[in-house]
């Protein structure tokens, strides 16, 4: 897990104190980031003796009803969404009037630590990320859960190299009227949003996630931030990726793939023809496939979630 800083206004000095338990359990060791809302800790769960991350809420956001709702509803969507790249919860609690929540330790960063590294990834490397990232989105939907903010702060790897999709705090549930401010549009508002956000950040649905992705995989071919509300699409790039590109980042949701499903299955589709074209292992089918058993169990979870 880490912090992406949403341009806090607040100081540090609301966090807890490094090295304090929180909980009896979690003792924080290092700072990995301060958002607006919260300060994002590595932690070692005394417990177990594993190190996690550990978002704490700040004092005044605790006190806001609206800021604790949302750190609330992150931590509700979290525990529902089982899937490997979807960043994991353990636990939640409250410690002397402190909320925090528990989440496996993304040890390797986001992908933007990738980028400022060691520039753009190759094609094969970017498009398994944002296969990754779409596949976790589809399941995110099947449970109606539209992310809304996702970007390179936001997609982090985990030890095992692969992509966790972070960051819930202003997704929204499809069926739920939720009232946002003009706080929650500025801090969702990025150049990876889908253009149709910008003026109704509510009217959200797959296709603005499904834009988001596209931005984020320009970004890891490119290792430049979008030109929003229209990114260049530039011809140096390999077809089969521009493709994808060019169906994902329209500027007119009904012209884009109409679901992160869709979207992950022609993402396949471009690394099985970049793979070909320079020699690589073909891979398409099998993710295909793999993503479908994650969608298989998914459905399984939102039909009996119904039945109760």
């Amino acid at each position: 897990m880490s912090a992406s800083d949403r341009g806090s206004r607040h100081p540090p000095s609301v966090a807890p104190v490094e090295g304090e338990p929180l909980g009896g359990r979690y003792e924080l060791v290092q700072t990995l980031g301060i958002g607006s809302l919260s300060t994002v800790y590595r932690a070692m769960d005394r417990r177990l003796a594993v190190p996690r991350a550990v978002k704490v809420l700040h004092p005044f956001a605790t006190a806001d009803g609206v800021a604790l709702e949302r750190f609330l509803d992150e931590v509700r969507t979290l525990a529902r969404l089982e899937h490997p790249n979807v960043l994991r919860i353990f636990d939640f609690g409250r410690d002397q009037g402190r909320y925090f929540a528990v989440f496996e330790l993304a040890d390797r960063g986001g992908v933007q630590r990738l980028i400022d590294q060691g520039g753009a990834l190759p094609p094969n490397r970017a498009l398994r990320i944002a296969f990754q990232v779409s596949s976790a989105l589809a399941s995110a939907h099947l449970h109606s859960v539209i992310h809304r903010d996702v970007r390179p702060a936001n997609v982090l790897i985990g030890l095992d190299g692969n992509a966790r999709l972070a960051d819930f705090g202003v997704a929204r549930l499809r069926h739920r009227v939720t009232e946002l401010s003009e706080t929650d549009i500025a801090l969702g508002a990025t150049e990876y949003t889908a253009p149709e956000l910008r003026s109704d950040f509510s009217d959200a649905d797959a296709c603005a996630d499904v834009w988001s992705v596209g931005a984020v995989l320009l970004f890891l071919l490119t290792a430049r931030v979008p030109s929003w509300p229209h990114p260049v699409i530039s011809d140096d790039l390999p077809t089969f990726t521009a493709r994808v590109l060019r169906g994902s980042l329209a500027f007119d949701r009904a012209h884009r793939y109409p679901s992160a499903d869709w979207l992950a299955r022609e993402i396949a589709a471009a690394y099985d023809g970049y793979a070909a074209s320079v020699g690589l292992p073909l891979r398409g089918d099998a993710w295909v496939e793999w993503m479908d058993e994650q969608l298989a169990v998914a459905r399984q979870a939102v039909g009996t979630a119904a039945q109760r």
